[in-house]
């Protein structure tokens, strides 16, 4: 037992030993051991008696969350004022101001940055007249579907599939809000290497051209379409085609991003209540 305690000493010694030469080497005065020490041996914030924070405001989430907290308040006041309701949803005015401007006379071309003021002008001037402002995709095709409105805004892809059912609703892209996602890798990727290889192949035209073969929405790439693969009946029925694509105009992401467009989803919010 004795010899077994000895020799499992000595072993755990000589580990402790060589990571620490590992560390610091072998020191020839003790100028090079503290050399050594501080150039190998990095103490973090808390070791140093210090503390970091890093601090960053979700944007998106801060907008939704102000969002629920004006929807619950007017759900306990029309509650203490026995007013019956059927639904109150969270919605977004992305593309809701810029179809407000172009019903007004901006051109296609000349919306951005957004004239938030003349927007919601519009917006007021309609307002009786609006029925539903739908919060989904879904709650957009039901409510063409059942007759409850006779216009509305909705997604192509929605309004397709809504008009199978029914011949006598059809949609236009005249005028419409073209609106795309993005692919994006995040700096300091692990694995950048597959990462810019998937988002390659993801946007290439061969691929692209493959969307419309299961979903009514077109392909981001425009070489798609010189593929052969999307003929010109098909081409006709996707916003992201060129003849589409030139009736339109593409919604700015970079200025709902900015301080302006935030501004305005927060007034869209105090519009709504």
């Amino acid at each position: 037992m004795k010899q077994n305690l000895t020799a499992r000493t000595v072993v755990i010694v000589a580990i402790i030993l060589a990571c620490v030469f590992g560390i610091i080497g072998f020191p020839r005065s003790m100028a090079d051991l503290e050399k050594n020490w501080h150039d190998n041996i990095r103490l973090g914030l808390d070791l140093r008696g210090g503390t970091r924070l890093a601090l960053q405001v979700q944007v998106q989430d801060a907008v939704k969350g102000e969002a629920d907290i004006v929807i619950n308040r007017l759900k306990d006041d029309l509650k203490k004022q026995n007013v019956t309701w059927s639904d109150i949803s969270r919605n977004d005015p992305q593309t809701v101001l810029e179809a407000a401007l172009l019903a007004d006379g901006v051109p296609r071309d000349k919306l951005y940055p957004l004239d938030v003021d003349r927007a919601f002008k519009k917006l007021q001037q309609i307002k009786p007249d609006v029925t539903v402002w739908w919060t989904s995709g879904g709650q957009s095709a039901q409510l063409l579907h059942d007759g409850e409105v006779d216009m509305t805004m909705i997604w192509n892809g929605r309004a397709s599939a809504v008009r199978k059912d029914n011949p006598d609703i059809d949609f236009t892209f005249n005028d419409g809000i073209l609106q795309n996602t993005q692919l994006c890798v995040l700096k300091n990727a692990p694995n950048l290497a597959d990462a810019i290889k998937f988002v390659n192949a993801a946007v290439s035209p061969e691929l692209q051209a493959n969307l419309p073969l299961y979903i009514d929405y077109g392909p981001g790439n425009p070489a798609a379409f010189k593929t052969g693969k999307i003929d010109a009946k098909r081409a006709s029925e996707l916003p992201s085609s060129p003849d589409n694509a030139a009736k339109q105009a593409l919604m700015s992401e970079e200025w709902w991003a900015s301080d302006a467009g935030i501004q305005a989803k927060a007034r869209w919010l105090k519009f709504m209540q």
